[in-house]
């Protein structure tokens, strides 16, 4: 089971194209890339089993940390408006998002201080897409992203079960 309050993701956007509509409004679009890291609750880490299904890993010995984690190259497509106030704008934006799947690896620290990592891609999709919104006021924004591709390939996920991540969390832009 994942333990969502040590699960994080860290963005950073490379490149960017601002394509204005008028002088308040325009699409923005660009390269990032997107590393998530998801930690498991317990003593337990993932393996890819029998048809590519993943299954639960018991590592034999005591964890400080297990996770997974995945490093994507993102392709956002957003629809921005921007508000002026005073000498700063307020932002609302939202549109698509695509991604390619660079690489993805499990991690385990054990009580000992020995780690073992191990690079595959469990069963991972490698392309997904989904929508993102942001709303901001000047170099800070709040954020939302929902992808609508499963983790995880159709049926393949723990169980067999498909998961859909998303991602909530704040901001901050620097502009040249």
């Amino acid at each position: 089971s994942l333990n969502s309050g040590k699960s994080t993701n860290f963005n950073i956007n490379f490149a960017q194209l601002s394509l204005g509509l008028c002088r308040h409004i325009g699409f923005v679009t660009g390269l990032g890339l997107n590393w998530n890291n998801y930690r498991f609750d317990g003593n337990n880490n993932i393996v890819k089993g029998d048809n590519g299904i993943i299954q639960e890993l018991d590592p034999g010995a005591k964890l400080d940390k297990s996770k997974l984690a995945t490093l994507f190259l993102n392709i956002p497509f957003i629809l921005e408006f921007q508000i002026p106030v005073h000498h700063n704008n307020l932002s609302l934006a939202a549109g698509p998002i695509g991604a390619i799947k660079l690489s993805s690896h499990t991690k385990m620290v054990f009580e000992d201080g020995h780690e073992a990592k191990s690079w595959e891609d469990f069963s991972l999709n490698m392309l997904r897409y989904g929508g993102t919104i942001r709303a901001g006021y000047g170099n800070f924004q709040v954020f939302a992203t929902y992808y609508k591709t499963p983790l995880f390939s159709n049926g393949k996920g723990p169980g067999g079960i498909d998961l859909y991540p998303y991602e909530i969390g704040v901001a901050l832009s620097f502009n040249n």
